[in-house]
């Protein structure tokens, strides 16, 4: 029973707590949420929709160089194995488990 009284209480106070920002941002003491770096990170201030997406493009463009090398690799060894690149690529994150004990 005490257990059951400790979470309601601790329920009571989020709630109390998501109060009091909703009623600080519709008095507009406090600004809406910013994007920033990482989380936990202060936020520097808000960013633009054309930064977001210029920051989005420079990432997404990394990827796919970092992508298009890891595919050659795969390339590389389906080659010196005579296999085709779909019975090297593991796509079912369950094998990998499987491989891992082995």
């Amino acid at each position: 029973m005490q257990r059951i009284t400790r979470l309601v209480q601790e329920l009571e106070d989020r709630i109390r707590g998501k109060r009091q920002k909703v009623d600080a941002l519709q008095a507009g003491k406090v600004s809406g949420p910013q994007l920033t770096a990482k989380k936990g990170s202060k936020p520097s201030g808000p960013m633009s929709l054309e930064q977001a997406t210029q920051q989005y493009n420079l990432k997404r463009k990394a990827w796919a160089e970092r992508k298009a090398l890891c595919m050659n690799a795969v390339d590389v060894l389906s080659e010196a194995l005579s296999k085709k690149r779909q019975e090297i690529l593991v796509r079912d994150t369950r094998v990998l488990t499987v491989l891992d004990r082995l």
